[in-house]
Protein backbone atom coordinates (compact mmCIF):
# COMPACT_ATOMS: atom_id res chain seq x y z
CA UNK A 1 0.00 0.00 0.00
CA UNK A 2 1.14 3.64 -0.65
CA UNK A 3 1.85 5.63 1.83
CA UNK A 4 -0.07 8.53 0.20
CA UNK A 5 -3.32 7.46 2.38
CA UNK A 6 -1.74 6.54 5.53
CA UNK A 7 -0.84 8.77 8.16
CA UNK A 8 -3.96 10.81 8.39
CA UNK A 9 -3.88 11.97 11.66
CA UNK A 10 -0.71 13.72 10.84
CA UNK A 11 -3.13 16.42 9.43
CA UNK A 12 -2.89 18.05 12.17
CA UNK A 13 0.57 19.17 11.85
CA UNK A 14 -0.06 20.91 8.78
CA UNK A 15 -0.50 20.41 5.08
CA UNK A 16 0.05 17.46 3.72
CA UNK A 17 2.60 16.71 0.36
CA UNK A 18 3.26 13.47 -1.57
CA UNK A 19 6.55 12.63 -3.66
CA UNK A 20 7.17 9.48 -5.68
CA UNK A 21 9.96 8.52 -7.71
CA UNK A 22 12.01 4.73 -8.20
CA UNK A 23 10.15 3.03 -5.77
CA UNK A 24 10.67 5.94 -2.82
CA UNK A 25 7.84 7.26 -1.26
CA UNK A 26 7.81 10.38 0.96
CA UNK A 27 5.22 12.06 2.64
CA UNK A 28 5.77 15.48 4.18
CA UNK A 29 3.46 17.13 6.88
CA UNK A 30 3.94 21.14 6.89
CA UNK A 31 3.40 22.93 9.61
CA UNK A 32 5.07 26.86 10.51
CA UNK A 33 7.86 25.32 12.39
CA UNK A 34 7.82 21.42 11.96
CA UNK A 35 8.23 18.97 9.14
CA UNK A 36 7.64 15.21 9.18
CA UNK A 37 9.22 13.34 6.81
CA UNK A 38 8.35 9.89 6.37
CA UNK A 39 10.14 7.99 3.98
CA UNK A 40 9.21 4.20 2.56
CA UNK A 41 11.35 2.22 0.26
CA UNK A 42 9.98 -1.34 -0.31
CA UNK A 43 9.07 -2.48 2.94
CA UNK A 44 10.80 -0.08 5.30
CA UNK A 45 10.18 3.05 7.16
CA UNK A 46 11.75 6.08 7.86
CA UNK A 47 11.16 9.50 9.90
CA UNK A 48 13.01 12.39 9.69
CA UNK A 49 11.71 15.01 11.75
CA UNK A 50 12.68 19.19 11.23
CA UNK A 51 11.64 21.40 13.98
CA UNK A 52 12.76 25.26 14.26
CA UNK A 53 15.36 24.31 11.34
CA UNK A 54 16.59 21.83 13.33
CA UNK A 55 16.85 18.44 10.55
CA UNK A 56 17.69 15.06 11.81
CA UNK A 57 16.34 11.48 12.10
CA UNK A 58 14.14 10.72 14.50
CA UNK A 59 16.31 8.56 16.53
CA UNK A 60 18.86 11.92 16.89
CA UNK A 61 15.95 14.21 17.13
CA UNK A 62 15.58 16.69 20.09
CA UNK A 63 12.01 17.35 19.63
CA UNK A 64 10.95 13.66 20.06
CA UNK A 65 11.53 11.99 24.27
CA UNK A 66 14.08 8.93 24.54
CA UNK A 67 10.58 6.96 25.27
CA UNK A 68 8.80 8.30 22.01
CA UNK A 69 11.80 7.19 19.73
CA UNK A 70 12.05 3.91 21.16
CA UNK A 71 8.54 3.56 20.38
CA UNK A 72 8.56 4.13 16.85
CA UNK A 73 11.60 2.13 16.43
CA UNK A 74 10.01 -0.79 17.79
CA UNK A 75 6.80 0.12 15.52
CA UNK A 76 9.12 0.04 12.61
CA UNK A 77 10.78 -2.48 13.00
CA UNK A 78 7.27 -4.90 13.92
CA UNK A 79 5.83 -7.32 11.64
CA UNK A 80 2.75 -5.45 11.34
CA UNK A 81 1.36 -4.38 8.45
CA UNK A 82 2.12 -0.36 6.71
CA UNK A 83 -1.11 0.62 7.90
CA UNK A 84 -0.91 -0.68 11.61
CA UNK A 85 2.43 1.15 11.71
CA UNK A 86 0.78 4.50 10.80
CA UNK A 87 -1.67 4.36 13.06
CA UNK A 88 1.19 3.74 15.83
CA UNK A 89 3.59 6.03 14.71
CA UNK A 90 1.02 8.77 13.88
CA UNK A 91 -0.57 8.57 17.43
CA UNK A 92 2.99 8.57 19.23
CA UNK A 93 4.36 11.72 17.15
CA UNK A 94 1.15 13.60 17.68
CA UNK A 95 1.63 12.65 21.22
CA UNK A 96 5.19 14.13 21.59
CA UNK A 97 4.49 17.57 19.16
CA UNK A 98 1.69 18.59 21.11
CA UNK A 99 4.11 18.50 24.20
CA UNK A 100 6.37 20.69 22.19
CA UNK A 101 3.63 23.31 21.65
Amino acid sequence: MKIKRLFDDLKKIGRRKYLSRNGEEELYFLGNNLTIEIVKLGENLDIIICYNGERSNYLNSNSLSFDSKRQIEYVIKSTSSIEEKSKNISKILLDSILKLE
